[in-house]
């Protein structure tokens, strides 16, 4: 099981509620951000690509345009704190599967065993047809009352997306709003490293 691991931040307290080998889930119990989740991502140099300041803003940023597009199966994220390259998101319900998963070193190894949820197949297409990159590990999704809701999304594919949109009916504000998070990702996407740690953390070389 995950050690109970309590963390004081500037932005309120957190306890540690899961792990794996990419990065932690923190649940804040007190300050700015009681009731919401924060992922932080772990430097394993084995992992690829690195979890560099751009790549998780990238992220961030792709989380959402996911949630805009599809609401009802994505976590809505609320900030990202560059400086432990934290995505903050909205609390949802987990299920049991999910839970131990995220907790249990066992339950972890014996992922393979375990069927993907078949309600997550059908949305996880649809997503990836669109332009969106959803992580599929078995931890990174959790249905309850028989929906999914989908924990990790790894990128997007800007041409797709447009086309996606072109050829959807969604409201004039709702494209407005994707297209736009589309154009900061592109803006985002375009910077060099070195350029993103300046923009977020001051940092000069």
């Amino acid at each position: 099981m995950v050690r109970k691991t309590i963390v004081h931040t500037p932005f309120g307290k957190k306890t540690l509620i899961g792990e794996e080998d990419r990065g932690k889930v923190y649940y804040y119990t007190e300050g700015k951000l009681k009731g919401l989740v924060g992922r932080v991502p772990k430097d394993v140099e084995h992992f690829m690509p690195r979890p560099s300041l751009k790549n998780m803003a990238l992220r961030f940023r792709a989380h959402q345009i996911a949630y805009l597009l599809f609401p009802e199966w994505n976590l809505r994220p609320k900030r990202f704190i560059p400086e432990t390259k934290e995505i903050i998101t909205q609390h949802v319900l987990r299920s049991k599967q999910n839970i131990r998963m995220a907790t249990s070193r066992r339950e972890t190894a014996r992922q393979k065993k375990v069927n993907y949820p078949p309600e997550a197949v059908a949305p996880l297409k649809k997503m990836r047809l669109a332009g969106i990159d959803i992580q599929t590990g078995k931890q990174n999704v959790s249905v309850v009352n028989g929906k999914p809701t989908f924990f990790a999304v790894g990128g997007i594919n800007p041409k797709m997306l447009r086309k996606y949109i072109a050829q959807t009916q969604i409201t004039p504000t709702r494209k407005t709003a994707v297209l736009k998070a589309i154009e900061l990702y592109n803006q985002l996407d375009r910077m060099s490293d070195l350029d993103v740690d300046e923009h977020y953390l001051g940092i000069q070389d």
